[in-house]
């Protein structure tokens, strides 16, 4: 194949799924990648997807011990080439962004509706990340997201087929297809001599862990080639060189628009918003890298369009009057732009409120419950404050509710007992920010004490002795008492102490005239002063009747 340089072949039976062959080449001379030497070079092909062929050939892949040979798969609808770099230590190269392409040579189309239509779609999981580039004056043209894996995939949409080699069979056809200027220029770009095969070549640039491509036609059957060898162009970083390896491009055949780049970047200024500045610059803030929105690969004096991140989903609020026009859309410049969008932290009204409660309790002196507690209105102060709805805090910057106050309580009043708090006094509460956290609730006690004893001295209650009216003025004699009045107790009303009276012991003692017995003689003349003592008041009562 390829004129015996592709000489050595791999049989692959039915369909491939994951790895099935790994080729790798050593002895790399004068290859270098940012300074590195690359020493090694892997390459690994998965996903073999069979295609019967009619012509007898046997399903598999050709290859060369030139890795810019590239390869020729047979019998195969697609394969997926995975290619890796590795140092002089044998540590895999990581590719940066920005500083790495590769051609996607000889992609052969008889054009859209047809069987033999040769793609190459970059692949994008797993470390690997690619994009596609147009390259000027090639028939392959960039087809954005539409691999069947979701990356860019570069083909030719028209027939370029028909200009491949240098015998045209129908060169009026392809010079309506291509024009005539197209036509004499590249005509046999496909052949051995390879200085036209821009014409059928794609590019895209590449990083991360290495280049993981899709080659797929639906014929069968096709040659692939890949190299880091492009044509001059005008790239803002260095392309790295395979000195040793390089297909020959013709230096002078086209030259590459030089490409550019556009980034809008969102910086929280909000700390110096709140200063009063208007005029924002980015380093006024911290700009939020998660919302960067970057296009790459753009052509200089290329339109582009941008939709803006919806910044109030994420409780922002625009710092200026208005966006930058070019945050949206505009022209690329030779240089990459950078444009601006300034945000602030969005804020809300909160509240908070402070209850406070008061309590009298009425106890006796030994603790226990005199009266039920006293439980006055809950007083509520209230303050507003501005929330920053992206960060959570609070300023808490608004007038509290005014003073507020517990009135005066006239204290209950418990029969036989005092205290010296008849009335709890009113009390004025006032809250704020010093005072928020502390417990301002109001507990008073009021402590009731017993009646000491009468200062005039014990009285007896009169309802221990009741003198007996006579119905008639004369006075009562000792023999018409009844002398059974025994006093056994005298209670003093005061201080409710008892003071008891004995009777006496002796034999009994009968009084004149009334037949009645005592207990001693003793009690006689007891009895006789208490009779004394009725006379008297029977010689009162005698006087207030006259």
């Amino acid at each position: 194949m390829l004129d015996g340089k592709l000489n050595i072949f791999y049989k692959v039976n039915g369909n491939q799924k994951g790895d099935f062959l790994r080729v790798t080449y050593t002895n790399i001379q004068n290859s270098t990648y940012a300074g590195k030497t690359i020493s090694k070079i892997v390459i690994t092909y998965s996903n073999w997807t069979r295609k019967n062929l009619n012509d007898g050939r046997t399903s598999g892949i050709y290859f060369s011990n030139n890795p810019l040979d590239g390869f020729f798969y047979v019998g195969a609808s697609g394969v997926t080439m995975d290619l890796k770099l590795y140092d002089v230590d044998n540590n895999l190269i990581t590719l940066a962004e920005n500083t790495a392409y590769i051609t996607v040579g000889s992609l052969n189309s008889t054009g859209n509706g047809t069987d033999y239509i040769e793609k190459a779609e970059i692949i994008n999981t797993g470390g690997y990340r690619g994009s596609g580039v147009q390259l000027p004056e090639s028939s392959v043209t960039v087809h954005k997201g539409q691999g069947e894996h979701g990356g860019d995939i570069v083909y030719s949409e028209k027939n370029n087929e028909i200009i491949s080699k240098y015998n045209v069979k129908d060169k009026n056809i392809a010079i309506a297809i291509w024009g005539e200027a197209a036509v004499n220029k590249y005509t046999g770009w496909d052949e051995v001599d390879r200085k036209k095969e821009i014409f059928g070549s794609g590019l895209f640039k590449v990083n991360g862990m290495g280049v993981k491509i899709r080659f797929s036609n639906a014929l069968g059957s096709a040659w692939s080639t890949f190299s880091t060898n492009i044509p001059k162009i005008t790239f803002e970083a260095a392309v790295p060189e395979m000195p040793s390896y390089l297909i020959p491009w013709h230096k002078t055949e086209v030259n590459l628009n030089a490409q550019t780049s556009v980034h809008i970047h969102y910086v929280d200024v909000h700390e110096e918003a709140i200063k009063g500045t208007t005029d924002f610059k980015p380093e006024h803030g911290k700009e939020l890298v998660d919302q960067k929105q970057s296009y790459h690969d753009l052509a200089i004096n290329d339109q582009y369009s941008n939709t803006l991140w919806n910044w109030k989903s994420a409780n922002y609020i625009l710092a200026t009057d208005s966006v930058h026009p070019d945050a949206i859309q505009g022209t690329t410049t030779e240089n990459e732009k950078h444009v601006y969008v300034y945000l602030k932290h969005n804020s809300v009204e909160d509240t908070r409120s402070k209850e406070v409660n008061q309590v009298i309790h009425y106890m006796y002196e030994d603790g226990s419950e005199a009266a039920p507690d006293y439980k006055g209105v809950t007083l509520v102060f209230t303050q507003t404050g501005t929330k920053d709805t992206v960060t959570g805090e609070v300023v808490w910057d608004g007038e509290w509710t005014q003073s507020q106050r517990f009135e005066s309580i006239a204290s209950p009043t418990i029969k036989g007992y005092h205290t010296d708090r008849p009335v709890v006094e009113d009390y004025d509460i006032v809250v704020d920010n010093s005072n928020f956290d502390q417990n301002l609730d109001k507990e008073d006690t009021v402590v009731y004490v017993t009646n000491p004893v009468d200062p005039e001295g014990p009285k007896v209650p009169a309802q221990v002795e009741t003198a007996i009216e006579s119905t008639n003025d004369a006075p009562i004699l000792p023999e018409q008492l009844s002398t059974d009045t025994t006093i056994n107790k005298v209670e003093t009303v005061e201080n409710k102490e008892f003071v008891k009276v004995e009777a006496a012991t002796t034999e009994d003692v009968a009084l004149p005239q009334t037949g009645y017995k005592h207990s001693n003689a003793g009690l006689i003349g007891l009895g006789l002063a208490t009779i004394a003592s009725i006379l008297g008041l029977a010689g009162t009562r005698k006087r207030k009747k006259d």
